[in-house]
């Protein structure tokens, strides 16, 4: 009780038992002691506490915050007043030349850079030729303005205007001379001209650097100059022979040289190296230069030098032609002398073009033996039916000899005269072909040149004396002796027809009564060679190249030498050349046969027994083709040469005359063989064979013979 006397201001804690306890109690702990919330609580032990205004202003300036005072009420809070901080040291902003402040209430003051350029353009000086750029704290930047950098000033196009700024001051405007930048764009100066205009586009225009100095080509005499647009000119050297011959004269006869950048030069033109100057072929025309003038033309004789050309002239002539190629002609020695060959009835001269004559005795002449006696009584008479004559064979051994009249031949003597006053005695000679191939041919087509020939090989008186001679012989020639006389026949005696009459005459002396005069009839006679057997297509292993081959039967009385004939086929497309026998002898007998062929090897030509090889110069073709024999006689040299055939056999269809492997055979030699593919010939049996597989019958009797 009396709270146990510890008092008002302690606390009293009973102690059982014991004096309470006495705390002093903190009034301040509680409601601040009673002092307010503006007032520090000291706690007095045992009394009251002791309450002091709290100035609140010295901490944290009494919350009045950073930008206002505080003014401490005792037992009350601060009084908070805004604090101006523009007024001290304006604000802290700076200068206040350049900084603006701004009291903020309650908070820090606001600072503002003075923009100097908006008064009085900043002190700068006229807005219109100066800008003023603020600088923030710091006086402004003035600066000219260049009036030019903005649509040029006003002075127009910057392209052809110039804007020249002046400081303070309305910029200098000038017209800009484009040409003395890069020429004015007009290109190079070299070669343009660049005029100015005021305010506008310069004129640009061409130099023609040929007005000047002939463009620096040099002299105009001899350089012609062309201006190019825009670039160099072109030179070309002036050719003064184009005009005029460039002075040197007629063009015709004179060259003009053009000299580059110098006078042409002039030369007399030898005409003669051109064309030969126009005279024609220089081979036949020789051209002589004349200065000035045409040339002089001449003829060349080229006869006269290595006889034109034209080989040995011995067996060539050379006729010079004007102004072309001389006319070279083959001499035929034949026609002189028999070519040298001796007598004509006895060796046969075939002419060589350009060559020597060849000569070959003529072993197929007949010689027929006979005799006939005459008197000169009564005028005359005569008596030729001796049937046995001696007519002597010397000299004629190389000759088939037929002796006898009415055997071959018949010797007529008619119109027997005598005048015992010129001792003349005359009468008309007759020969008639009692044989079936005519005389005084070899070939039934041409007339041999010796005829038919009368010789008078000797005479005998048989009663009375004296030499008998002849008077009007055609000719002597030695034959069974030397310089005996002969009458000449120039005609063919064909079988069983007479001669022309021939007049003989003897000189006969008057004591001669009686006499034989012995004759040799000589003649060359037709050949009968007869295409005989013809293979025209090989087959099998045989080849067209190696395996053809023709066959020729003699079907005359007398043996033929083949050596010197021709041979040769024919085809669509025309006549192919012939073919000459070579050698000297290529003999046939009578009834005889020759094969002819590509090759005489019989491995090569299928079996085939040829006599003589012709190579290639015959190719038989599978129809319309035929084969053909030419005599010498009938054959004449030449550029071409022309001929007669004496035999051909032809054929057309291939299917006929050509079977493959077969030979086409004449059925009898002295049929006619014109026509292969008609009747008279026939398909060599199948029995007639040869070789390893071809059917024919060369070199013998056909399969198909008919007798």
């Amino acid at each position: 009780t009396d709270n146990g006397g510890c008092g008002s201001f302690s606390s009293c804690t009973d102690n059982v038992g014991a004096a309470p306890t006495c705390a002093d109690i903190d009034e301040c702990a509680t409601d601040n002691g009673g002092c307010g919330s503006f007032s520090s609580c000291t706690d007095n032990v045992g009394a009251a506490p002791t309450c002091a205004d709290i100035d609140e202003c010295a901490t944290d300036n009494g919350g009045c915050g950073s930008f206002s005072s505080c003014t401490d009420n005792v037992g009350a809070a601060p009084t908070c007043a805004d604090l101006n901080e523009c007024a001290t040291d304006n604000g802290g902003c700076g200068s206040a030349t350049f900084f603006t402040c701004v009291d903020n209430v309650g908070a820090a003051a606001t600072c503002a850079d003075i923009d100097e350029c908006a008064t009085d353009n900043g002190g700068c000086g006229n807005a219109a030729f100066f800008t003023c750029a603020d600088n923030e704290g710091a006086a402004a930047t003035c600066a000219d303005i260049n009036e030019c950098a903005t649509e040029n000033g006003g002075c127009g196009s910057a392209a052809f205007f110039a804007c020249t700024d002046n400081v303070g001051a309305a910029p200098s405007c000038a017209d800009i001379d484009e040409c003395a930048t890069d020429n004015g764009g007009c290109g190079s100066a070299t070669f343009f001209t660049c005029a100015d205009n005021e305010g506008a586009a310069p004129t640009c225009a061409d130099i023609d650097e040929c007005a000047t100095d002939n463009g620096g080509c040099g002299s105009a005499t001899f350089f012609t100059c062309a201006d190019n647009e825009g670039a160099a000119p072109t030179c070309a050297d002036i050719d003064e022979c184009a005009t005029d011959n460039g002075g040197c004269g007629d063009a015709t006869y004179y060259s003009c040289a053009d000299n580059e950048g110098a006078a042409p030069t002039c030369a007399d033109i030898d005409e003669c190296a051109t064309d030969n100057g126009g005279c024609g072929d220089a081979t036949f025309v020789t051209c002589a230069d004349n200065e000035g003038a045409a040339p002089t033309c001449a003829d060349i004789d080229e006869c006269s030098t290595d006889n034109g050309g034209c080989g040995d002239a011995t067996f060539v002539t050379c006729a010079d032609n004007q102004g072309a190629a001389p006319t070279c002609a083959d001499i035929d020695e034949c026609a002189v002398n028999n070519g040298g060959c001796g007598d004509v009835a006895l060796n046969h001269c075939s002419d060589n073009d350009g060559a020597v004559p060849t000569c070959t005795a003529i072993d197929d002449v007949a010689v027929f033996g006979l005799a006939c006696s005459f008197s000169t009584a009564a005028g005359g008479s005569s008596d030729c039916s001796l049937t046995t004559a001696p007519y002597g064979k010397t000299g004629l051994d190389n000759y088939t000899v037929l002796g006898g009249q009415n055997q071959r031949v018949t010797l007529a003597a008619n119109s027997v005269a005598y005048d015992s006053g010129t001792e003349l005695l005359t009468f008309s000679a007759t020969v008639e072909n009692l044989l079936w191939q005519t005389l005084g041919t070899i070939d039934d087509v041409t007339l041999d040149s010796a005829g038919v020939r009368l010789f008078l090989s000797r005479i005998v008186v048989t009663a009375g004396t004296g030499a008998i001679s002849v008077t009007n012989a055609d000719g002597t020639s030695t034959f069974t002796a030397p310089d005996q006389s002969y009458f000449q026949f120039d005609e063919m005696i064909l079988m069983n027809e007479t001669s022309s009459p021939r007049t003989v005459a003897l000189n006969v002396p008057s004591s001669v009564e009686t006499f034989t005069a012995y004759f040799l009839v000589s003649s060359q006679v037709a050949v009968k060679l007869v295409i005989n057997e013809v293979l025209a297509n090989p087959v099998g292993t045989l080849t067209d190249v190696t395996m053809e081959w023709f066959e020729v039967f003699n079907a005359g009385l007398f043996p033929v030498n083949m050596a010197g004939f021709y041979i040769g086929d024919t085809a669509a497309s025309g006549d192919r050349p012939l073919h000459l026998i070579a050698g000297e002898q290529l003999l046939i007998e009578p009834a005889g046969y020759l094969v002819f062929g590509n090759t005489t090897n019989t491995t090569d030509n299928g079996g085939v027994p040829v006599d003589y090889a012709y190579g290639s110069a015959l190719a038989l073709a599978n129809s319309l083709d035929a084969v053909r024999l030419i005599s010498p006689a009938g054959y004449v040299a030449g550029t071409p040469p022309t001929y007669v055939e004496f035999e051909r056999a032809s054929y057309l269809n291939a299917a006929i005359s050509a079977q493959a492997g077969i030979s086409r055979e004449l059925k009898n030699p002295y049929l006619d063989n014109a026509n292969m593919d008609g009747s008279n010939w026939g398909d060599a049996s199948v029995t007639a064979t040869y070789g390893p597989g071809g059917r024919g019958t060369p070199g013998a009797q056909n399969s198909v013979y008919i007798p």
